[in-house]
């Protein structure tokens, strides 16, 4: 699985800090308990952290539906990370239908948030035009924005594209001067 699948702490509501705890300790039915109350009351921390528990089969059945059920209720209140995990499940076609298109969107939403794997995922999809028109400056804007935040991923994708010149011009956009430099 994907490292952005993970829980986020809770430490604000009555509830929350329990069921950190409880994760924590590998009391996942615990903290499917806590959890799921506060999800029940529209927190959206709680909502994520139900699909994720639900994702990865912790103290409930593994159920990518739920996951996705769970996961569309805090990407509605506009949660990045619960849009890029959505998006996954889109894309692969587990617990929803397999919609690429729909994969794209949620990454988009997520990307815009500044969330650097969303931006990955969609300068991905720009490059190979999946769920998306296929567009090299579309697919070089993402992967450069995740790139700069540190994503590895992006660095090396971004990096190759400038080495074939797949879905960037090959040409540096800076004129050289011989071998001996670079003009001012």
């Amino acid at each position: 699985m994907p490292g952005s699948w993970f829980f986020l702490p809770h430490n604000s509501l009555a509830g929350g800090v329990e069921a950190d705890a409880a994760f924590e300790a590998k009391n996942y039915t615990e903290a499917y308990k806590e959890w799921a109350a506060l999800a029940q009351k529209g927190d959206v921390t709680g909502q994520f952290n139900v699909g994720f528990l639900y994702s990865r089969g912790l103290g409930v059945p593994l159920d990518y539906s739920k996951a996705a059920e769970w996961w569309g209720k805090a990407a509605d209140q506009g949660m990045a990370v619960a849009e890029l995990n959505l998006g996954l499940l889109y894309s692969w076609g587990k617990g929803v239908p397999l919609d690429d298109t729909k994969a794209a969107e949620l990454w988009h939403r997520a990307a815009i948030q500044g969330l650097s794997e969303a931006q990955q995922y969609l300068g991905y999809v720009y490059s190979v035009g999946k769920g998306v028109p296929q567009s090299g400056a579309d697919a070089t804007l993402w992967l450069t924005r995740a790139a700069e935040q540190g994503n590895v991923d992006a660095q090396i994708n971004l990096g190759a594209a400038y080495l074939t010149g797949e879905i960037v011009d090959k040409t540096p956009s800076w004129p050289f001067i011989g071998t001996k430099g670079l003009r001012n």
